[in-house]
């Protein structure tokens, strides 16, 4: 799997969030209504849900210049994406099930915010190369896995923060 590059030059951050179609079935629910999408690409609102099949994979780029590759059998849903008027952003969603990579542009501005929330887990990210996995276990119970390949990542779980380094990881 490769994690697309990504430009942090403030004069080509888009301003759209935009959901490329990878690879076969990709969903989005949309107020409450799940259509398939049959173009390549649509631009992706707070709201919205997205999930792959089990060959579907789907690309979203942020309007930041951070960007996250749904796998196969993949969930997540938008719960935030603004910027204030002064430039500070944040980027908020809940992964479902399944497995991402996200690439999260370096935040300078300690007001902005990249956050994926689980069952179990709230990855807080700032400027790294990050993989979650979201899957079913014993009972029914979400265990969140995430592994940091670059930069630092903040974990939250029952209370507690770890912070996850470069070639580490925590479930």
């Amino acid at each position: 799997l490769s994690v697309p590059s990504y430009s942090t030059s403030a004069a080509s951050i888009p301003v759209v969030n935009n959901l490329v179609v990878v690879a076969d079935a990709v969903f989005v629910t949309r107020d409450g209504e799940e259509s398939l999408i049959e173009t390549k690409q649509i631009t992706l609102e707070q709201g919205d849900t997205i999930h792959t099949s089990k060959t579907g994979r789907a690309l979203i780029n942020f309007f930041d210049g951070s960007s996250t590759h749904l796998e196969p059998n993949t969930e997540i849903s938008v719960d935030e994406l603004s910027m204030t008027k002064a430039g500070s952003t944040t980027i908020k969603f809940t992964q479902n099930k399944g497995s991402t990579w996200s690439r999260v542009a370096k935040l300078v501005d300690t007001k902005s915010s990249f956050n994926i929330q689980t069952a179990a887990a709230v990855a807080v990210i700032r400027g790294t190369l990050i993989a979650i996995d979201v899957q079913e276990g014993d009972g029914g119970k979400k265990i969140t896995e995430v592994k940091v390949f670059e930069g630092l990542s903040d974990v939250v779980a029952n209370g507690e923060t770890v912070e996850v380094g470069s070639g580490n990881q925590t479930k």
